[in-house]
């Protein structure tokens, strides 16, 4: 029962605890003098009621003994005025039904004497692990004793010395925690001294007093930092002002007849204006979104909702047609474009001003701009989402740059020529994709691969250390690293604990 009711989070009451820790027993046992003293005097009561019963039957003025003015005689209301409720389910006189009552008391209080005078404080804790979790923090896992008294609290006590002849600090837990079947607490200790050498020790305890204490696994730790070993600074200290210098020393070399870039990243975004569907969008759109792909590269836009997929009328995919042809370093185009990818918001601006750059270099990156900038139209959205990882090419020479995206409102999409598929009708038209197949197969088989790729590369890995292992493989214009198949955003890795800290 006691850890049911510390699993659900009951605590001992504090004031209780302290007023009655040393007094239970004496006050259990005064409690039971008085529900065998009632006993006694009701069982007196009654045998003198019956001997004046027996008097009074013979004449009529035997009753008047009990009279309410008589004074120093014990009474019935004396004696069960303030004994509590009478049980009615109980036959027989009153006097009876409240003797069952107080020897029921009697029975309960002697159980509760007798459990007070078997429990003892608990025994040892089972283990004791301890992390350092900072330069500064650490953390403790207790857990309860195997056998012997139940425990209800712990108490963590610090110390600078092994023998803790002086203790810099203590606290108790009363929070309770599973740790896989086994029972016991967590103790987060903050604002330690960084490259202190600190002793840890811990006791359960109970109603009954704290047991003996026992150090902890390792029995002392230093709150430090691998930086500390070769003075290292954190990575990421200074670079958001790293990062507004460069920005400022680029804005400052642009040309003055270059579009504007705005200065305020933290200032309140504009109410985005919705845009109304006209006839005119009905044939822009239609003109701009291609259906039978040739030899040439091209850019689409997978949209998902759910379990839905957004198609053209042509039950096709949004494409838009990048250019004719394409340079032979196409994989650095592409990951130059997955750069862009980052930030979509800027694509218009970062077309206009490399337009002004007659340079041949960037002139097909001008052109992926311009694709992204129409498809961005076509479909009234800004965001079109993660680059697929890889270019998707036939045996003909085409080449396909899939954008994939999930859309939270599908009523944001406002294109009168585009509607919503479930997926389970479109997987049911598509046929088995060959080697032969063309860029229209392959990009329609190649869907569900893309949506699951960009669910699976957005999910985080769990706070703590793990161990990774890098596998590459290196060309003239491509590197390829090997990744998990659930989790393409990391590499393949191990999880170590549930601690990231690294101490010295």
């Amino acid at each position: 029962m006691t850890k049911m009711l510390l699993q659900q989070g009951a605590i001992e009451n504090a004031h209780t605890i302290q007023a009655a820790n040393n007094n239970v027993g004496l006050h259990l046992n005064n409690l039971l003098c008085e529900a065998e003293a009632t006993i006694h005097e009701l069982g007196n009561f009654e045998a003198n009621q019956q001997s004046h019963q027996n008097q009074g039957s013979g004449g009529g003025g035997g009753g008047g003994g009990l009279g309410s003015g008589s004074t120093g005689k014990t009474t019935f209301s004396n004696i069960i005025g303030s004994g509590g409720p009478s049980v009615t389910s109980c036959t027989g006189s009153e006097i009876d039904k409240q003797v069952g009552l107080w020897e029921r008391r009697v029975k309960g209080l002697r159980r509760m004497i007798l459990g007070w005078d078997q429990t003892k404080p608990p025994d040892l804790l089972n283990r004791i692990d301890i992390d350092v979790t900072g330069c500064g923090s650490v953390s403790l896992r207790l857990y309860e004793p195997l056998e012997g008294a139940i425990s209800t609290k712990f108490k963590v006590q610090w110390s600078s010395r092994s023998d803790f002849s002086n203790v810099v600090g203590e606290r108790e837990v009363n929070e309770w925690t599973s740790f896989h079947g086994c029972m016991g607490a967590v103790c987060s200790l903050g604002e330690l001294i960084q490259g202190r050498r600190y002793f840890f020790r811990a006791a359960a305890g109970n109603i009954k007093g704290w047991g003996p204490y026992k150090l902890s696994t390792p029995n002392c730790v230093v709150p430090s930092s691998w930086r500390d070993v070769e003075t290292r600074e954190n990575r990421f200290a200074g670079k958001q002002r790293n990062l507004d210098d460069l920005f400022n020393a680029v804005r400052l070399a642009r040309p003055e007849d270059a579009s504007e870039i705005a200065l305020d990243a933290t200032a309140p975004a504009k109410r985005a204006i919705k845009k109304k569907t006209t006839i005119k969008q009905l044939f822009s759109a239609a003109s701009k979104f291609q259906k039978n792909l040739k030899r040439g590269i091209y850019l689409a836009c997978v949209l998902y909702h759910e379990d839905k997929l957004l198609l053209t009328n042509e039950d096709f995919v949004p494409v838009i047609e990048i250019d004719e042809t394409f340079t032979s370093n196409l994989h650095t185009d592409f990951y130059w474009l997955m750069k862009v990818a980052c930030t979509w918001d800027d694509v218009r601006l970062l077309r206009v001003d490399m337009e002004r750059n007659a340079s041949s270099a960037i002139h097909f990156r001008t052109k992926l701009l311009s694709a992204a900038c129409q498809m961005q139209s076509a479909l009234s959205i800004t965001d079109l989402g993660q680059l697929y990882y890889k270019p998707l090419r036939d045996v003909h020479g085409t080449v396909v740059l899939s954008c994939v995206n999930c859309i939270k409102s599908p009523k944001s999409i406002s294109v009168l020529n585009s509607r919503w598929i479930p997926l389970n009708k479109i997987h049911k038209k598509l046929a088995l994709s060959t080697e032969d197949s063309s860029i229209n197969e392959l990009l329609m088989n190649s869907i569900q691969d893309q949506i699951n790729y960009h669910q699976v590369s957005n999910i985080r890995l769990p706070r703590g250390l793990y161990v990774g292992y890098l596998k590459m493989q290196s060309s003239v214009d491509v590197i390829q690293v090997v990744v998990p198949v659930k989790a393409p955003n990391v590499l393949p890795h191990c999880k170590i604990r549930d601690n990231p800290h690294v101490s010295a």
